[in-house]
């Protein structure tokens, strides 16, 4: 992985194996929620892995999302008016099935940077 390394993440659902990641180094850790995030709040906390990965339907309609020392990953993001929402609530990175409609749908409702 040496040449694509500051690229890599270490992702598990098993925050031990997260741990066992850590501890050998290398690379940043992400622990994916089986649950949603406040029912998995405490482990987190206990954990405080890099990124957290989720899947859209577990967080909360609206609301910030648990801050830390972590940045959220939200996977299954279909639409542009749930990610436009999903940032608002403090995630940072989306994962999509349909990249070229999801970059389509945003091209109009976000200015440049």
């Amino acid at each position: 992985l040496e040449d694509v390394q500051d690229r890599c993440i270490a992702i598990s659902f098993d925050a031990e194996a997260c741990r066992i990641a850590r501890a050998a180094g290398g690379l940043p850790i992400g622990w994916v929620l089986h649950d949603t995030p406040q029912a998995s709040l405490a482990a987190l906390e206990d954990l405080q892995p890099q990124y957290v990965f989720c899947d859209q339907r577990l967080l909360p309609p609206s609301g910030p999302l648990p801050q830390g020392p972590w940045d959220w990953v939200v996977y299954e993001v279909t639409d542009a008016p749930g990610a436009l929402r999903l940032c608002a609530q403090g995630v940072t990175m989306i994962e999509t099935m349909v990249p070229a409609r999801l970059m389509r749908e945003l091209a109009g409702t976000v200015g440049p940077a």
